[in-house]
């Protein structure tokens, strides 16, 4: 399901599997999307979508999809 970009339903099987890692993950990647579906409409919850992302990504120690969020969100110094 995660590799075919059903994020929330991912989410929901890792979590009922106890893989709180891969929940995480499924679940940034899943604000990820959707902060590129709507940032063009609508600015704040694009930008609040990948800020969660971003913490859930360093929290889980994936700083690489940390920096790209802080990128998208023009935070070069976070992102460094």
């Amino acid at each position: 399901l995660f590799n075919e970009g059903q994020f929330e339903m991912a989410t929901m099987c890792f979590e009922k599997a106890g893989d709180a890692h891969r929940e995480k993950w499924a679940r940034a990647a899943g604000l990820v999307a959707t902060a590129d579906l709507v940032i063009s409409k609508n600015l704040e919850l694009g930008k609040a979508s990948l800020e969660t992302a971003s913490e859930i990504y360093e929290s889980i120690g994936m700083h690489e999809k940390a920096a790209t969020c802080y990128i998208k969100l023009g935070d070069y110094k976070k992102a460094g």
